[in-house]
């Protein structure tokens, strides 16, 4: 069970990769209205922002899971559920805007891609936490 917060964590992470890959050769940064807004005197630095601000987050996700989540260092569960937030976020936007334009977003085809692993991970901290802490919990299933 321990060693699924793991799995699931990291697939959120790879999943955010490809999210973020469908939403730049879509150009999410063209379309997006708070980025048009920040951007719509300078076009041109929305793709290049857009494209550092995801490598960023890629690499964040990549710090927590080396960091707080593989080692399962104290504030693991606080990390986790700060990413579970955020991408339960994202999920919830991609479809509200899609069913306020009646229409398709660049993100929306792999949006969905986290509903599952987000149940997954909810699940399995839920899980790690009524048997205790979820750092302890993974703790003791690395031995």
């Amino acid at each position: 069970m321990n060693s699924q917060i793991r799995r699931a964590f990291l697939s959120l992470i790879i999943v955010q990769a490809i999210h973020s890959a469908e939403e730049f050769v879509f150009r999410f940064y063209e379309e997006f209205p708070p980025m048009r807004l920040i951007y719509w005197d300078a076009p041109q630095l929305a793709k290049p922002a857009f494209a550092i601000s995801n490598v960023f987050l890629f690499f964040a996700g990549l710090v927590c899971f080396y960091y707080w989540v593989r080692p399962a260092r104290r504030g693991i569960g606080t990390v986790v559920w700060i990413w579970i937030i955020i991408e339960s976020f994202n999920v919830v936007a991609h479809s509200v805007w899609a069913i306020s334009t009646k229409g398709y977003n660049p993100g929306l085809a792999t949006v969905f891609l986290f509903v599952p692993l987000l149940v997954w991970l909810w699940h399995s901290m839920r899980s790690a936490s009524s048997a205790g802490a979820a750092g302890q919990a993974i703790r003791a299933d690395r031995g």
